[in-house]
């Protein structure tokens, strides 16, 4: 499987490049990034990716099996796990 996942620079959170096997890749196809601290006021308290669990629809779309769904999601976690930010304020 060929994975590329590419935060941008100065935005941590969001993905420049997403693609699996060539295809161009949705990340809510494989969880949600979103900030599991919200006390804070300015920027991001703890700005993470939350993996899902895989679909049969899903594992058709990228034409991959569960176990590689879940290296993708451990992937995503690595990349997208941000931590407090406030670049995008």
């Amino acid at each position: 499987m060929e994975l590329i996942v590419e935060p941008y620079y100065a935005l941590p959170c969001e993905l420049e490049t997403f693609t699996i096997n060539g295809k161009s890749a949705d990340i809510s196809d494989f969880g949600d990034t979103f900030d599991h601290n919200e006390k804070i006021h300015y920027g991001c308290g703890d700005m993470r990716f939350e993996p899902q669990s895989p679909t049969k629809e899903v594992l058709a779309k990228y034409d991959i099996k569960e176990e590689e769904f879940n290296k993708i999601c451990d992937e995503l976690e690595d990349k997208l796990c941000v931590g407090r930010c406030g670049w995008c304020v």
